[in-house]
């Protein structure tokens, strides 16, 4: 093995030595709570502040190869980030208005162009759920309220990378599109939080690449986003797996949207592709029991070296027939007539009206069953 970054030999990858010298003793499987069949909030692991974590000299290293790099080559994605950070911690001081202005009959739709408006591509809503909140976390005191009363509405939204950078993981190329990217989704939920905020209703926009409070992946799933792929990813019907994920929770109450069943689930099961495609072996044939939910689960314990000593990864989101630009849409319709069969409803074309438009006219394109 190497001192400084691992190897790839026929038995596959071998983390360096000074990675097995800064991790813990603990495995983050095990803080991740694989295995375990009792339900328990998640554990904070990575891209937390330090003192919340056990990992935090794998951070620093990661942090030590990716941070000067992006500081030389890129400094204003560099300094786009210290900027966010600035905002957001201001935001959380900030109150709403003192005059509450009403939306209309559709805020839901309000909030969504607004989104959009800002930069998302594609935008969800529910409600936070104490079960999502990191161990050891608290959210603010307005906000704990509200998801007291399950008053707390969140809306997540998705940020798409530029595909070119997209299809050159790992490079640093896809790692330096990843950091704007998160930049981007930032500054999407700041902006919406302080709209919210100057309509008279409490809000905070979150994005990453630091973590929050909460766990964001069931939130997004909960909010239709899309639904969790075999390598440990969020998977939307029209972006694949290529975007990355923001929030604002807020006391603005909006109706929920639905999970819908895109047919994903099913399809990764029986998919062995990022299986394969995975140098350090980490994405497993099929689900694992995690907190007492059975899910796809990714090895932390050979992810991350891999991830360490390439500024981050991606193979398993380029080789993703989901990413596929050109077959993404053929595939999913294919998985609707796999999954429904014949049956042709009203929620089959409420699923395809949200994924898939056609041209500047916004006709949706229906998936039609075979006669």
């Amino acid at each position: 093995m190497g001192f400084w970054l691992g190897t790839q030999t026929e038995d596959g990858y071998r983390s360096p030595w000074i990675y097995r010298f800064l991790k813990p003793k603990v495995s983050g499987n095990e803080i991740n709570g694989l295995g375990e069949e009792q339900w328990r909030p998640p554990t904070p692991i990575l891209w937390h502040r330090l003192k919340h974590i056990r990992y935090k000299f794998i951070q620093l290293l990661f942090q030590s190869r990716f941070r000067p790099r992006m500081i030389l080559q890129h400094r204003d994605i560099a300094a786009h980030f210290l900027r966010m950070k600035k905002r957001k911690k201001a935001l959380k001081k900030r109150l709403p208005n003192s005059v509450i202005t009403h939306l209309g009959d559709n805020p839901e739709a309000v909030i969504k162009d607004k989104a959009m408006q800002f930069g998302a591509d594609t935008v969800g809503v529910t409600r936070l759920r104490k079960e999502w909140i990191f161990e050891g976390y608290e959210i603010p005191a307005w906000a704990q309220q509200a998801l007291d009363e399950d008053k707390l509405t969140l809306i997540v939204m998705a940020v798409q990378h530029d595909k070119e950078c997209f299809q050159a993981s790992p490079a640093w190329a896809f790692s330096k599109e990843i950091a704007n990217q998160y930049n981007q989704g930032s500054d999407i939920s700041v902006q919406l939080a302080e709209w919210i905020l100057e309509q008279g209703y409490h809000a905070y926009g979150h994005g990453g690449p630091e973590a929050g409070e909460f766990t964001l992946t069931p939130a997004a799933i909960e909010a239709g986003i899309g639904e969790l792929g075999k390598h440990g990813s969020l998977i939307n019907p029209k972006l694949g797996g290529n975007f990355r994920i923001a929030c604002v929770y807020t006391t603005l109450q909006l109706e929920q949207d639905e999970a819908p069943d895109f047919g994903i689930d099913e399809f990764c099961l029986k998919c062995q592709i990022c299986t394969k495609a995975c140098p350090p072996q980490a994405i497993s044939d099929g689900k694992k029991m995690v907190r007492g939910t059975e899910k796809f689960y990714v090895d932390f314990d050979k992810c991350m070296p891999y991830m360490t000593d390439n500024y981050g990864c991606g193979i398993c989101l380029r080789v993703c027939p989901w990413s596929k630009e050109k077959i993404v849409e053929k595939l999913f319709r294919k998985q609707q007539k796999r999954t429904f069969g014949r049956e042709f409803d009203s929620d089959i074309i409420a699923i395809d009206q949200t994924v898939y438009h056609e041209g500047d006219g916004g006709k949706a394109l229906f998936f039609q069953p075979d006669n």
